[in-house]
């Protein structure tokens, strides 16, 4: 939901802008998963960008006002390194909505439709490195590890 006070031009190009990576290529937020430590070692990179006006507008929708940027990437930093695998949860989530949300399971929805289908889940984001603006996004770094299948 875009907000009244944002520009539609410039709230279409936050999205735009927003994404999810690992090893530079581009994948499907759903199929990472946020874990709290790792079994063996991460080696893969994740990279999270999300355009900072929809972040401080989906912040307060949850009741966190945050107005300035730099103020935003603080919070997202203290964040995940105090809440750790909640955090990266919650923001997993921020951009699974952005990115790619998922159809609302209405009652004619499940009548007559197949059921959509989830991507299983291929990578486990155990531990973030750094947390910076670039471009108007913020943008999350940290590592991933294959999920055996």
């Amino acid at each position: 939901m875009r907000p009244s006070d944002i520009n539609a031009d410039r709230w279409a190009g936050g999205i735009l802008a927003s994404g999810c990576t690992v090893d530079g290529q581009v994948v499907d937020p759903w199929t990472v998963q946020a874990a709290s430590a790792a079994t063996g070692s991460p080696s893969h990179d994740l990279v999270l960008r999300v355009a900072a006006e929809v972040m401080c507008f989906e912040l307060g929708q949850s009741g966190i006002k945050l107005t300035n940027v730099n103020t935003l990437v603080d919070f997202v930093r203290d964040d995940l390194l105090k809440q750790g695998m909640a955090a990266r949860s919650g923001y997993l989530d921020f951009i699974r909505a952005i990115l790619k949300p998922r159809e609302r399971d209405g009652f004619f929805r499940r009548l007559f439709m197949a059921k959509p289908k989830v991507p299983s889940i291929a990578w486990l984001w155990v531990s973030e490195e750094d947390v910076e603006l670039e471009d108007e996004a913020v943008v999350i770094r940290g590592k991933v590890m294959r999920m055996d299948r």
